[in-house]
């Protein structure tokens, strides 16, 4: 009987080394608590800081906010108080060559005045008073003033003084027996007009008959007024008022103290 040959050995796959989870080495205690330490610390500084700064800011009184600039206008010769601007830098003053030169001189007060009018136009002075009208329109009439007056001794003087224009005329209507007439006067609006070199007023006033505009003008250093006699010149509806700039544009003044 033949001897039974031994098996084979088995044999047994290799088996792959599992890989070895890293451990991190303990952080030391000290090394944690100064950590900590730092932390707290920094958040204590930051809130010390912010309550400072809080008492800084809070402790300083608020500024006001400035005041806008106001502009105050004080009445002067050259000045005054208008409640419409000017044209600025206004087209030269054509006056037409119909038009022929009127005068009317007051011998009383020694003043001769000159007014370039269309033709059928009339510049008088009647020995008492001086009025501006038309021939072939009888609404447009206007009476004539000046500052002008006399003194308690009967002696004639320029009662302007150069001063604001508005003002002056404002104390004329409250109480000048050189205008007659006016009760319980309001303006209502003052345009200034540009003539030439120089500038007139178109002052509206209120006062118990009405409403109405005034013209007045500074020539020679006097302060010469026009006011309407007639309804439609108190309306604005007469060939003066609509050519005001042309006609005052040509006034001219002399004036021989007695």
């Amino acid at each position: 009987m033949d001897p039974v040959p031994p098996a084979p050995p088995i044999s047994t796959p290799p088996v792959a080394p599992q890989p070895q989870p890293v451990v991190q080495p303990p952080q030391s205690k000290s090394k944690t608590w100064k950590l900590i330490m730092g932390g707290i610390l920094l958040l204590g500084v930051g809130i010390v800081g912010g309550v400072f700064l809080g008492k800084q800011l809070y402790s300083q009184p608020l500024s006001p906010p400035a005041p806008s600039p106001t502009v105050e206008v004080t009445p002067s010769p050259a000045s005054d108080t208008i409640t419409s601007t000017p044209t600025v830098n206004p087209s030269p003053i054509v006056v037409p060559a119909s038009w022929k030169v009127k005068s009317a001189t007051d011998s009383y007060f020694g003043l001769t005045t000159s007014l370039t009018l269309p033709p059928d136009y009339s510049f008088h002075f009647s020995g008492s008073e001086t009025t501006l009208s038309s021939s072939t329109e009888s609404s447009d009439s206007w009476d004539y003033l000046t500052s002008l007056s006399t003194n308690s001794n009967n002696q004639i003087y320029n009662s302007y003084d150069g001063s604001s224009r508005r003002t002056w005329y404002e104390k004329l209507l409250e109480g000048n027996d050189t205008v007659k007439g006016y009760a319980n006067t309001q303006t209502i609006s003052v345009k200034e007009v540009p003539v030439n070199d120089t500038s007139f007023l178109a002052i509206t006033i209120k006062w118990d008959l009405g409403t109405e505009t005034h013209y007045i003008i500074v020539n020679n250093g006097i302060l010469h007024i026009f006011r309407p006699l007639t309804e439609a010149a108190k309306a604005n509806h007469t060939f003066f008022s609509q050519n005001a700039p042309i006609i005052l544009s040509t006034l001219t003044s002399s004036w021989t103290k007695p």
